[in-house]
């Protein structure tokens, strides 16, 4: 093979859209055979994005790939590599990535001009639209991928191939809007031999006959198009031909006047677009996403912890990935402090940011395979070249990581199952999870975080920070009652500290002594969609019959503590049943564990518990 002479002057050029070429100032050199055309053409087609080993086998042999296919598949990407550089074709994990000017590789470059095109028609600018569209369709030399193999060629075979067609037939209407009939009628006469069961053309050959003054002729070309598709296909034309030849026959002289031709909208590709000019890169000239959500300007309280988990994720263990877990019930700021931590380290992570809210606490929960796809377009992925399997995207997910350092957040986790596919395998990455569950087993993590609610004077600062210093230092008792009543939760406060913003001309007595009313707490502790009540539901809608029925019957008691003996009496169960529902209750953050054999509920959770209508009577349990 021989190799490509680089120079400044001469960038590589890629060739798919006919035969598959490597030009460089215009001088043709070989390709190879044709195996390695199919690896050549299915890194280029998702140029910039890292394509694993399993997908290119799967690319170039199918189902059918032989035992010695990933010895072979390495020659040909060593013999690419020797001619376009080591710079442009590089390993990625297990897969590769070929950086490549989208603008020297034609099929990616007639994207650009459709793209455009389309601006050009948006802003009425319709002859600039049509010459876009020319040289957009004068970039095929034949057909795509002409005598490339694989599953993965067959298929761009076939979509470049109609999208060929589909900008012919967009520049040929665009003429005709344009009054071009003397070069239009021709070529769409040609066109409609060619492809005789496209309709399209021929509505703009039937206005363009009629626009140029020869009317019957027109009305020929629909009879003709009628015959061909009832004939062939045992069809009518469509409705848009039928009115069309409706107008001709009825001498429409509107189909004389100029008219906008049908919108380009549905062929631009905005995301390459993006991809190309605005997301910042991380140097290697890929997509650098930031998707954190804000941080909260008034954070108060956890300083410790939050130094910690700095350090956690910033230094981590040397040679494994730092994953840290943050749990607890619900409002108890998770999230919140997930958030605060993310940006107080995101610039360790030049990589970029990832986020995802896992939907654990809810009915159905995300997919990890849907979260996958999320986060390998936010990196660049071409979303055609996303694989469709979960395990699959995984794989192509540590991929693409491998030579980065990004960091996670992962929030409302449900359990280790949903969080495995979505962990990188680079120790330069960085996890932070967040889940209501106070465990999850098999997952490896360096720091286990716990929250509990807040100290009374936590509370205090970020009432303080909400309603303002002074305010609360004028009512300082009726602030350490109101956040009392609130169990010290942090959203509870929150969401009492946003009431009594909003309301300055009240005292913060006023709202202490309605929530020191048990009866009224959780309905004064709703503000917009954000409640109390709301947040804790979404936990007490995973529960199954026998721990729904479990809270219920605890809640009612009036012990401070309950005992294992106390419940057992309540609930009519054994200790063993009894100690499991307890312990079933505690991971579900729905009670906490005051001590070894002992347990308690937030106060906030025992008015929901309490104030939940009542249930049809069940049946004993007996195993849990």
């Amino acid at each position: 093979m021989s190799k490509i002479p680089q120079g400044p002057a001469e960038p590589t050029r890629f060739r798919v859209l006919g035969a598959v070429t490597v030009e460089v100032g215009g001088d043709r050199v070989t390709s190879g055979p044709p195996q390695r055309q199919a690896v050549l053409a299915a890194l280029l087609l998702r140029c910039g994005a890292v394509v694993c080993l399993d997908q290119l086998l799967t690319d170039v042999w199918g189902d059918e790939s032989p035992l010695s296919a990933a010895r072979i598949l390495r020659t040909h990407v060593w013999q690419i590599r020797r001619q376009v550089g080591p710079e442009l074709l590089e390993s990625v994990g297990d897969g590769y990535r070929l950086t490549v000017d989208p603008e020297h590789v034609d099929a990616h470059r007639v994207q650009d001009l459709v793209n455009s095109a389309a601006q050009a028609q948006h802003g009425s600018r319709v002859e600039e639209c049509s010459r876009l569209l020319a040289q957009a369709v004068a970039l095929w030399h034949g057909d795509p991928l002409a005598g490339v193999p694989g599953p993965f060629a067959e298929t761009e075979r076939e979509r470049l191939g109609e999208l060929r067609f589909t900008l012919q037939e967009k520049r040929m209407a665009v003429d005709v809007s344009l009054g071009r009939y003397g070069r239009v009628i021709p070529e769409l006469l040609a066109f409609t031999q060619q492809q005789p069961f496209r309709e399209g053309p021929y509505g703009s050959l039937m206005r363009a006959l009629y626009a140029a003054g020869r009317q019957a002729e027109a009305l020929s070309v629909f009879a003709r198009a009628r015959r061909v598709l009832g004939e062939e296909l045992g069809i009518e034309p469509g409705p848009q031909l039928r009115s069309l030849h409706e107008r001709v026959l009825a001498d429409d002289r509107t189909l004389a006047a100029p008219h906008l031709p049908e919108s380009l909208a549905e062929l631009a590709c905005e995301g390459w677009s993006v991809k190309r000019t605005l997301s910042r890169a991380d140097g290697g000239g890929t997509v650098r996403p930031a998707q954190l959500a804000p941080d909260v300007s008034d954070f108060s309280g956890r300083r410790t912890l939050v130094a910690e988990l700095c350090a956690i994720l910033a230094e981590g263990p040397p040679h494994a990935l730092p994953v840290v877990s943050v749990s607890g019930m619900a409002g108890v700021g998770k999230s919140t402090l997930a958030v605060h931590v993310a940006h107080r380290v995101k610039d360790r992570f030049p990589g970029g940011s990832l986020h995802v809210d896992l939907r654990g606490s809810r009915r159905e929960a995300l997919d990890p395979g849907e979260a996958l796809g999320g986060f390998l377009t936010a990196l660049g992925i071409p979303a055609h070249a996303v694989p469709p399997q979960c395990a699959d995207r995984a794989r192509l997910f540590r991929s693409v990581l491998e030579d980065r350092a990004v960091l996670l957040v992962l929030d409302d986790a449900r359990d280790a199952a949903q969080i495995e596919p979505l962990l990188p395998g680079s120790a330069r990455c960085a996890v932070v999870v967040t889940t209501r569950r106070h465990h999850l087993t098999g997952l490896a993590v360096v720091r286990h975080a716990p929250l509990g609610v807040f100290g009374i004077e936590e509370s205090c600062e970020l009432l303080g920070r909400i309603v303002g210093e002074e305010r609360l230092g004028r009512e300082t008792p009726a602030a350490r009652r109101l956040v009392t009543a609130c169990g010290n939760l942090p959203l509870a406060v929150r969401i009492a500290g946003s009431r009594l913003a909003a309301r300055p001309a009240w005292e913060v007595a006023h709202l202490a002594d309605r929530l020191e009313d048990e009866r009224l707490r959780l309905s004064e502790l709703g503000h917009g969609p954000t409640t109390v009540t709301a947040s804790f539901a979404r936990s007490h809608r995973l529960l199954n019959e026998w721990q729904d029925d479990a809270l219920r019957r605890l809640a009612a008691l009036d012990a401070p503590l309950i005992r294992p003996g106390d419940a057992a009496t309540a609930l009519s169960l054994s200790g063993e049943e009894t100690r499991a529902l307890l312990e079933s209750l505690t991971d579900a953050a729905l009670l906490e564990s005051a001590s070894p054999g002992d347990y308690r509920f937030h106060p906030l959770v025992r008015a929901f518990a309490r104030a939940l209508p009542p249930r049809i009577p069940r049946v004993r349990c007996v195993t849990v």
